[in-house]
């Protein structure tokens, strides 16, 4: 083969590797991101669902007005939306681009709509019960999107475990009849 050949092939080579190079790279740098985002957003709502859970769990169907002082005073302990609220300033981009963000979308939206309501129906002194109700419909909101596929099911096994999505998935939070209303 011609020198002068070998030349005009590896020029053209080099050309189409370094053409190709820069797109190929940020598509997996895109997609690395996007990974990272979907693993805090999981790993969130999830420490949000399990405070609540908790939260839920140490009382009946009724809380007094003390568990309820107690409730909204930890509430910004007990949920969290850093990483969701990082994500819509500095990522948004590649946060509608997660198949699942218009349901983490929702899911934010209810618990951020949730700290707001205990918080003015505990100045306003309303009936804690009402929150405590608010607050099992969000858990079941969160179990229903776990378990229905919104979510990357095999994502969220890989950040929060399957002994606890299991868990997730076996705990009802409102029961039947009242689901209906």
């Amino acid at each position: 083969m011609d020198e002068s050949l070998k030349i005009t092939i590896a020029t053209i080579s080099g050309f189409v590797i370094a053409f190709f190079a820069e797109p190929v790279k940020i598509y997996f740098q895109r997609r690395d991101r996007r990974e990272g985002i979907r693993k805090a957003l999981y790993q969130e709502l999830y420490f949000n669902y399990e405070s609540l859970r908790r939260f839920v769990d140490g009382r009946g169907e009724t809380i007094t007005r003390d568990e309820f002082h107690r409730f909204v005073f930890n509430l910004k302990w007990l949920s969290h939306t850093e990483a969701y609220q990082h994500y819509m300033t500095h990522d948004i981009d590649l946060f509608y681009q997660l198949k699942e963000s218009m349901v983490i979308n929702w899911l934010y939206g209810q618990l951020i709509s949730l700290i707001e309501t205990a918080r003015a129906r505990f100045d306003a002194k309303d009936d804690p019960n009402i929150t405590l109700n608010i607050v099992k419909n969000y858990l079941q909101a969160y179990k229903e999107n776990a378990g229905n596929g919104k979510f990357d099911r095999r994502f969220l096994v890989k950040c929060i475990g399957i002994e606890k999505l299991k868990l997730v998935l076996e705990k009802d939070f409102i029961e039947p009849e009242q689901k209906s209303n």
